[in-house]
C-alpha cells in the first residue's frame, strides 16, 4: 500500500488515503478532478476505467449523484423511491460506504456491449470520495469483486 500523489486540480485539499492497486491494472492519464486514474483491459479489447475523486461535502447528494452517473452512460433518471434498488451498503474500513450499480440496456453506436458503471462513495472527513468503474457490462461484471476489494483496500 502507498500514499497517491495529488493531481493538479484537485477540488479538495484533504490528502489521499492509501489503497492496494490490483494487479492488471495500469495507471491512467492524470486528469482534472481526478485523485488516481486506472485502465483495465482484457484480452477481447473491452475496456474500463477506475476513476477515484473526492469532492467537499454530499456534492448535491445521492439522487443528484446517481442521475449524473446515469446519464454518463446513457441512462434516463430514475425517482427517489428506485434508489434502494441500484444502491447497497458497504463496509470501508470502519466506515459505511454506499455502493451504486448500474447498467444501461442501450448498447452505444460505437461499442458492442452495453456500459456499467459501479461507484462507491466514501464518506470522510467532511467530503464524498468516490471510487468509480466504468466500462462494458462484461468487463465491469468480471472486474466487480476485484473493484471492491480495492476499495476496501482504502486507509484514511
Amino acid at each position: 500500500m502507498s500514499a497517491q500523489s495529488l493531481p493538479a486540480g484537485a477540488t479538495s485539499d484533504s490528502p489521499n488515503p492509501q489503497w492496494s492497486v490490483p494487479g492488471g491494472w495500469q495507471p491512467g492519464n492524470a486528469a482534472p478532478m481526478r485523485r488516481a486514474t486506472y485502465l483495465v483491459n482484457a484480452a477481447d479489447g473491452q475496456t474500463a476505467e477506475v476513476v477515484v475523486s473526492v469532492f467537499p461535502g454530499d456534492v448535491g447528494g445521492l439522487m443528484a449523484n446517481i442521475n449524473r452517473w446515469r446519464a454518463q452512460i446513457g441512462m434516463g433518471p430514475i425517482a427517489p423511491d428506485e434508489i434502494a434498488g441500484v444502491t447497497s451498503d458497504m463496509d470501508v474500513n470502519g466506515t459505511k460506504a454506499t455502493v451504486v450499480d448500474l447498467k444501461a440496456d442501450v448498447v452505444p453506436a460505437s461499442k458492442t456491449q452495453p456500459p456499467r458503471m459501479i461507484v462507491v462513495t466514501v464518506p470522510h472527513a467532511g467530503n464524498s470520495w468516490f471510487f468509480k468503474i466504468t466500462g462494458s457490462a462484461p468487463l465491469v461484471e468480471a472486474q466487480k469483486q476485484t473493484f471492491l476489494q480495492f476499495v476496501k483496500s482504502v486507509r484514511f
